[in-house]
């Protein structure tokens, strides 16, 4: 619709609005979603932009857990006070006095940070008009009373008026309120006032009722309250727009308009058209071409105002954004007080829009936000420039072309009225639905209760739709003889359309019973015989046992009616005088008559009686059992039928502990099992003494559990030692270095150097297997201190079967004082953001960290704490120990570094923190800027950087200063000596730059910021 502009300020006008407002970007610009730069930001929080000094809108990144939130926020001393659309918007206040700007660039400094920006201050002021024209003259101007005989809306649709509060007791209003609510209370009520009082009148006012006559007067109207006073602030107006759309509005009306961009309102206005709400906003009342908001938003649309002429009013904005005008000047409506009166404005234009989309809707509920645009635009009367123009979009809007241009979403249902299933045949429906919405079809019972689904909800390109129905159920059953309502349903995810036609079935369908061939049964193993089968209508059943001379047993069932496809019946196995059954051959006989009183064919299932439990022989085949890390065959198992068969290993005490096989078919004849010696965890079993245990059960469900003869398993896997390659003695004392083994052995620790024994740890110990320690002084055999060296240690272990490894690792000795890598000078920037230095120790030890004044005097110890060898840091917030802000950002300041290692031995460095110093690194730099050939609009940077060690440059390009994004980034790696570097800069939108240097500690230090001018 139309494309989004990055200025994130706004101020609102009602009606007739002066304010002052900023210059507005390209859409080539603005469509990508970029960072924030400093001189935006700046731009935000100018002095003739209003907004509360003590709340930020800020947007975090996905990702961010809830941890990383209230860490930032408890930075800043802020308190989160409420969130919108999932969290992805926090409003912040914080405390009173705190310079907004400065915690906004502070806050933009976190990787977490996606977006900040003030809550603007939103203010409305209207002028009452004299009463000089005709009542209502806008009515038959967009030829209502024609549009009247089509609809006058249907109370299934909602307009949600965002606006002051209104009259909800005013004769032309009463009854059409739902849902209302005061944002800036949190009540479920609103306050009465006249402009919100006038718009709604305009949309909804009852017909006929001696006042005024609203465009939509059957539909119903939700009060949102976004103001106090005079004033409200963007993050209100956004969870409003997400209040509407959550609670179901079909429309959001909102009659004003302010001059800055608010990405929270896009993203707010985003969410409710995603959600199927359509958007209607005043373009603004200042009579120029400036894009105002929400009305200039890519998911709104923009209504300007025309007078009775049809000509454009003085007041109205246009533009490039305009989408549609609409009457809205010196129109009549409802006013507090039971009254009426006239008003005039962009704000009075709006509704009248909204109105004729709450009947298009009306008439067709089920078209999405676009549809309802298209049909808007493509209906309007052309006052202006042929086709499009800035001053009336696509025209002035028109009621009666709008309906008529609204087809209807479906058709009656056509089918016949009565329908004779036999089971062969199938009866048929059409209608037809239009393009875009959800189809679905089902059959109803008379009681409202669906019974089939004949087409499940898709997606509809439009045209007829046919279905058919062969009578069945959706259980698979057919339904028996009554009436049914046969249901087609039109969605749009928001509403629905229902059309129904009742229909007479009358079932002559055959009955069917299905059983399944043969059964095996034991009494012995189970105490009932379950046995399925099937019918294809409600049936009534009866289930007959007989011998193998077709000898009555058993009568299981009689007349038992089931209303299921799948059924069961169940037979103990016992004859009609409780006794058990012989083994041999029997039958079920199943019989039915269908509730349609015809009779089913008998269906038969034969019955095998066998109650003698199958054998089953088991042979080792390793004995003992010998673990290696490999799978080997270990018993035979011999069958003389058809088994399942299910094998485990256990203990001489009966604990299972491996799983061998499960429920495996083994015909007759013999099977060769293998295993490699784990338990079902996939560890390794320890030595000791077990057993095999089969379990076969045959096809009646006989059950039999043979073990096998008591084997003992012997582990003979090669020892295996697992550590650390590389161990670090730098602690005073006995140290604990930590190894594993993979089976219990004995172990002997040695200290080698180039191969030779200085020190035996320990000798011909018996481990366990698991984790294990040994623990060493830093001592040789002598019991002298090593010095600071690289040795290896020797770790080797035996088993009682002499299979032997030896692991061998990396032990070094750091005993001497700590290294420290530092920058003899460091930069740190602005009394409100945090400096940060880091430094690099060459070993883990304790460390302190000191700030002093230019004249030594100490400020502060920052941190006292065991660090990691590496690069680290530290941060001073520029407070001393009394908890006074001291730092000057052109002041000379000193950190000192201490570092001592295990045995106390100290460290200590010394450098500066100031700006008026270049790092000791950097020799010289210089950068020109000039046009780059002949093309105008591209600058050309020229970088000379003389190094004295490796660093990197960063160059950040931004657009003109209002435009708060960082479009663009450089980076260059500095080698010793003298760098050369020339970048082009094609985009005339980058006005200014800033550069940075990094050094390989991670120091930062900022060069230079200024314009691209030459």
């Amino acid at each position: 619709m139309k494309a989004k502009f990055p200025l994130l300020i706004i101020a609102i006008s009602f009606l007739m609005s002066f304010f002052f407002f900023s210059t507005i970007v390209s859409a080539d610009e603005i469509r990508e979603q970029p960072e924030i730069s400093k001189a935006g930001l700046t731009a935000m929080f100018e002095a003739d932009k209003e907004y509360d000094n003590n709340e930020l809108i800020i947007k975090f990144k996905p990702e961010t857990t809830d941890a990383e939130k209230q860490k930032v926020l408890s930075s800043i001393e802020g308190t989160e006070i409420s969130t919108m659309l999932n969290g992805k918007y926090s409003l912040v206040s914080l405390p009173k006095g705190s310079e907004l700007l400065t915690v906004a660039n502070r806050l933009l400094d976190q990787k977490i940070i996606e977006f900040v920006q003030p809550n603007y201050k939103v203010e409305k002021t209207y002028v009452p008009s004299d009463s000089g024209y005709k009542k209502q003259w806008h009515l038959p101007k967009i030829q209502m009373p024609k549009a009247w005989d089509i609809t006058k809306g249907s109370s299934a649709i909602t307009v949600a008026v965002i606006d002051t509060g209104l009259q909800t007791n005013h004769p032309d209003l009463a009854g059409k309120i739902v849902s209302p609510y005061d944002v800036i209370t949190g009540k479920n009520s609103v306050p009465p006032h006249a402009h919100g009082t006038h718009v709604t009148g305009i949309i909804a006012a009852s017909i006929n009722q001696g006042g005024v006559a609203g465009i939509a007067p059957n539909v119903k109207i939700m009060p949102i309250n976004v103001f106090i006073y005079d004033v409200t602030y963007d993050f209100t107006i956004a969870e409003a727009i997400i209040y509407a759309a959550d609670k179901g509005a079909n429309i959001i009306n909102m009659s004003f308009a302010g001059g800055f961009y608010s990405y929270l309102q896009d993203d707010a206005a985003t969410y409710a058209k995603n959600k199927g709400v359509t958007l209607i906003a005043a373009s603004g009342n200042i009579g120029s071409e400036s894009r105002m908001y929400p009305a200039a938003l890519p998911a709104v649309i923009a209504v300007g105002a025309t007078d009775s002429q049809d000509n454009i009013t003085i007041f109205s904005n246009w533009g490039k954004h305009i989408d549609l005008v609409a009457p809205g000047e010196n129109i009549y409506s409802t006013v507090p007080g039971s009254s009426y009166g006239n008003l005039s404005g962009t704000s009075m234009a709006a509704p009248v829009v909204s109105g004729v989309a709450a009947l298009i809707l009306s008439k067709n509920p089920v078209l999405s936000p676009d549809q309802v645009e298209e049909i808007l635009k493509g209906s309007a009367l052309d006052v202006g420039t042929r086709g499009w123009d800035r001053y009336y979009g696509y025209g002035r809007v028109d009621a009666l072309k709008a309906l008529q241009k609204t087809s209807t979403p479906m058709t009656a249902i056509s089918s016949a009225a009565t329908f004779t299933s036999t089971g062969t045949n199938k009866t048929s429906m059409s209608f037809s639905a239009q393009k875009g919405a959800t189809v679905s079809v089902y059959v109803e019972k008379s009681k409202g209760t669906t019974i089939k689904k004949l087409i499940n909800p898709k997606k509809w390109n439009g045209g007829k739709i046919t279905a058919t129905w062969d009578g069945k159920l959706d259980s698979g059953l057919y339904a028996s003889s009554g009436s049914y309502t046969l249901v087609a349903k039109l969605s749009s995810g928001r509403e629905n359309i229902y059309k129904t036609k009742t229909i007479k079935l009358t079932n002559q369908v055959k009955p069917t019973i299905k059983t399944g061939p043969s059964a095996v049964y034991s009494p012995e193993s189970s105490s009932k015989l379950s046995l399925s089968y099937e019918v294809n209508q409600t049936t009534a059943i009866t289930a007959k046992i007989y011998d193998s001379k077709n000898t009555l047993v058993k009568t299981v069932l009689t007349n038992k009616t089931v209303t299921a496809k799948t059924n069961k019946i169940e037979w103990d196995g016992t004859d009609s005088k409780g006794k058990k059954v012989k083994d041999g051959l029997y039958k079920l006989a199943v019989s039915g008559i269908g509730a349609n009183k015809i009779k089913a064919s008998t269906a038969y299932t034969a019955i095998k009686i066998e109650s003698v439990k199958p054998t089953a022989q088991i042979d080792l085949l390793a004995s003992p059992f010998k673990t290696d890390g490999t799978s080997k065959s270990a018993l035979k198992v011999t069958v003389k039928e058809k088994v399942s068969m299910t094998t485990y290993v256990t203990t001489d005490k009966g604990v299972k502990v491996k799983r061998l096989t499960h429920n495996q078919t083994l015909n007759t004849g013999t099977a060769t099992l293998k295993w490699d010696g784990k338990n079902d965890q996939g560890k390794w079993v320890a030595e000791g003494k077990y057993v095999y245990q089969t379990e076969v059960k045959d096809g009646a469900g006989n059950l039999l559990i043979a073990k096998s003869k008591v084997f003992a398993l012997e582990d003979w896997r090669k020892p295996v030692v697992s550590s650390t390659k590389d161990f670090v003695y730098q602690e005073e004392g006995a140290v604990s270095f930590s190894y594993s083994l993979n089976k219990p052995v004995k172990v002997t620790i040695q200290l080698l150097k180039k191969g030779q024994v200085i020190k035996t740890i320990e000798s011909g110990i018996s481990k366990n297997a698991g984790a294990n320690k040994f623990a060493w002084d830093g001592k040789d055999q002598a019991e002298k201190l090593l010095a600071d060296g690289k040795y290896q240690y020797a770790i080797t272990a035996v088993d009682k079967y002499k299979n032997s490894i030896t692991y061998t690792g990396n032990m070094a000795m750091s005993v001497d004082p700590v290294e420290i890598t530092y920058a003899p000078i460091i930069s740190f920037y602005g009394s409100y953001f945090a400096g940060v230095g880091y430094y690099e120790l060459s070993k883990d030890s304790t460390v302190t960290v000191e700030i002093y004044d230019s004249e030594n005097t100490k400020l502060k110890t920052l941190q006292e704490t065991y660090n990691k060898a590496g690069i680290n840091f530290f941060v001073w917030n520029y407070y001393d120990e009394a908890g006074n802000k001291n730092f000057w950002e052109n002041g000379l300041y000193y950190y000192v570094i201490k570092a001592k290692n295990f045995r106390g031995i100290e460290t200590k460095v010394k450098g500066k923190i100031t700006r008026n110093e270049n790092p000791v690194w950097l020799v010289s730099h210089a950068l020109s800027i000039a046009p780059a050939g002949n093309a105008q609009e591209h600058t050309e940077l020229d970088f000379e950087v003389v190094v004295k060690a490796p660093a990197t440059l960063s160059l950040y390009l931004y657009d003109d200063f209002r435009v708060n994004s960082r479009r663009h980034e450089a980076i260059y790696k500095l080698t010793k000596g003298t760098n050369k570097m020339t970048y082009i800069n094609k985009s005339s939108n980058h006005k200014y730059y800033q550069i940075y240097y990094t050094d390989e500690l991670g120091n930062e230090y900022l060069y230079k910021t200024g314009e691209l001018t030459f």
